[in-house]
């Protein structure tokens, strides 16, 4: 999907509409494990799009370096994952290891960086 201009254009546009559902989410407030899933996928969303070869800052459809960094940075302050439930793996990424959410891979700041 994040292959091409269009791939990402869908991407950013879907986690927009995540970032909003979470904004909006106040009463009453989502689950922590729903809070902490959504975030750990914002995570993911933004590392594949900042890495792929068809990002473009500039392109109007796309999230530009001022909001990449805006989002890191909600990142770093999200209180998600918890540190009493994050372990490492072998292979360096951080999994989930209770409450269900086991195989939820979050990658960037607050979370384990491989």
């Amino acid at each position: 999907m994040a292959d091409t201009a269009e791939g990402l254009a869908a991407l950013w546009r879907l986690t927009t509409t995540l970032l909003e559902t979470i904004d909006l989410a106040q009463n009453p407030e989502p689950h922590p494990e729903t809070l902490h899933s959504s975030w750990g996928t914002v995570s993911n969303t933004i590392e594949r799009i900042a890495k792929s070869d068809a990002y473009d800052p500039s392109a109007q459809e796309q999230p530009n370096l001022d909001v990449i960094l805006s989002l890191i940075e909600r990142l770093q302050a999200s209180p998600y994952p918890n540190l009493a439930m994050a372990r490492v793996t072998d292979d360096g990424v951080g999994k989930l290891g209770r409450s269900g959410l086991c195989g939820v891979e979050s990658y960037g700041a607050g979370w384990a960086v491989r």
